[in-house]
């Protein structure tokens, strides 16, 4: 006869793996944003926010290959050129992109607020530190570069061309916990501000949670999101916490300074036996 154990992880969380643009730093991740449309617009292409930040969390030739298949961007491409945009077109725009986004990387390189104290109290906590990217190795370089600046080291990075693919895979995330000597998957936690981040997480068994304000589904800068009515930021928050949780986040928070409590309730969960498909 066949028996088959079932002994799910209980013990605490080990490992957290962080994306960079919109949760650890640049709040509202404006760099990438910023350069996707300065990369059409070179080409008399009208590329809006809200269509650049449509892919956001791919690995950045991903992204341009999606940018490039929406109706209104392939449409104004074939108007100007003739046809639609070529794979060739694409790496064309991807090796033109790169020294676009690490130009402006360092001036959106500023910490998301309360993010060196989080990272600080996830160490004391006994968990690793690790980055994943939709950012080329060279553009994860210049930004890991400016949160040490700002007293934040990581234990392992990993962009998209050093594994398979890159975002929803979860194969970023897999090597962080090669890189780290951290498993089994349940004992890492996922935190992300985009869908893709969302899903990277599902993908490879960890906890997965959303920054639903600091980064891609808010897209506002620090200022602009402090300008806010209290009314506009609840509904900001409503929409970007009911769209990742709809992508799968075991929870979302609004931003990386929440992290530590919520690793907190995770241990708990854990503890007492509790394995909830979602925690709030």
């Amino acid at each position: 006869m066949l028996t088959l154990e079932n002994r799910p992880y209980r013990g605490p969380l080990k490992l957290a793996v962080l994306d960079l643009a919109g949760t650890v730093l640049d709040f509202g991740s404006r760099a990438p944003a910023c350069a996707f449309i300065e990369l059409f617009s070179r080409h008399d292409i009208r590329l809006s926010e809200e269509e650049a930040r449509g892919p956001m969390g791919l690995d950045k030739r991903d992204h341009i290959a999606a940018l490039c298949i929406l109706p209104s961007i392939r449409d104004a491409w074939v108007a100007r050129y003739g046809a639609a945009p070529t794979d060739a077109d694409i790496d064309s725009l991807y090796h033109e992109f790169i020294p676009l986004q690490t130009e402006i990387l360092p001036r959106y390189a500023q910490l998301v607020p309360g993010a060196r104290d989080a990272v600080a109290a996830l160490r004391a906590r006994g968990l690793r530190i690790a980055f994943t990217t939709g950012y080329s190795r060279e553009m994860l370089q210049i930004v890991m570069d400016e949160a040490k600046k700002q007293g934040i080291v990581a234990d392992a990075a990993v962009c998209g061309t050093d594994v398979p693919a890159g975002r929803p895979a979860p194969w970023m995330a897999l090597e962080c916990t090669r890189l780290t000597s951290v498993f089994p998957p349940a004992s890492c936690i996922k935190l992300g501000d985009t869908l893709v981040d969302i899903e990277e997480g599902r993908n490879a068994g960890m906890w997965s949670v959303g920054a639903a304000i600091s980064g891609n589904m808010t897209g506002l800068s620090l200022l602009e999101w402090e300008a806010l009515s209290e009314d506009r930021k609840t509904a900001f928050r409503t929409a970007a916490t009911q769209a990742m949780h709809a992508a799968g986040a075991h929870a979302v928070i609004d931003s990386i300074a929440d992290l530590p409590a919520m690793v907190d309730l995770i241990n708990a969960s854990m503890a007492e036996g509790g394995a909830a498909d979602r925690i709030c």
